[in-house]
């Protein structure tokens, strides 16, 4: 969670109330372990592509295994 409301500092002047909102609901889900990690975190990485945030972009905690092991999904 420090993580995840670290991250959301970085967006403090592009987020609207509404787009805040979501992501606080997502973390306390996630928090609560009604979701997986990978829910916030997929609005976290929209979020780092539409306010171009390239320092969030770039951490090995938003990305940590290539995408190809799919290693975050549950099939």
């Amino acid at each position: 969670m420090n993580v995840l409301m670290h991250i959301l500092g970085f967006f403090k002047k592009n987020l609207n109330a509404d787009e805040k909102r979501e992501m606080l609901s997502l973390f306390d889900q996630y928090k609560q372990g009604y979701v997986p990690l990978v829910v916030p975190l997929t609005l976290v990485n929209h979020y780092v592509r539409k306010y171009d945030q390239p320092w969030l972009r770039d951490q090995t905690y938003l990305n940590p295994h290539p995408f190809e092991l799919k290693l975050r999904n549950y099939f």
